[in-house]
């Protein structure tokens, strides 16, 4: 395997995932990639992105903000992912 891609949503079982993914690459010398998958649907009346429409963003504003969000949740993977236990 020389590349292993790992879902990261921030939940318990990305966590799981990375920790197994961790493994994997030091038995195999593999590359780890990080993927986080954006979601941007307008409008909507619920979820992560209502919040921000409740708020009165745009939408070119709410999609700003998701990317903040999840370039904040791969930085926060990559720093943990360097943290999982051997």
């Amino acid at each position: 395997m020389k590349r292993i891609l790992i879902p990261v949503d921030g939940s318990e079982y990305a966590m799981r995932a990375m920790a197994k993914g961790k493994e994997l690459a030091e038995a195999f010398g593999s590359e780890i990639v990080l993927l986080h998958v954006l979601n941007v649907t307008y409008p909507v009346v619920s979820g992560e992105s209502g919040i921000y429409l409740d708020r009165g963003m745009t939408f070119l504003q709410l999609h700003e903000q998701l990317m903040k969000n999840a370039t904040h949740m791969l930085e926060e993977a990559k720093e943990a992912f360097g943290t999982l236990a051997d």
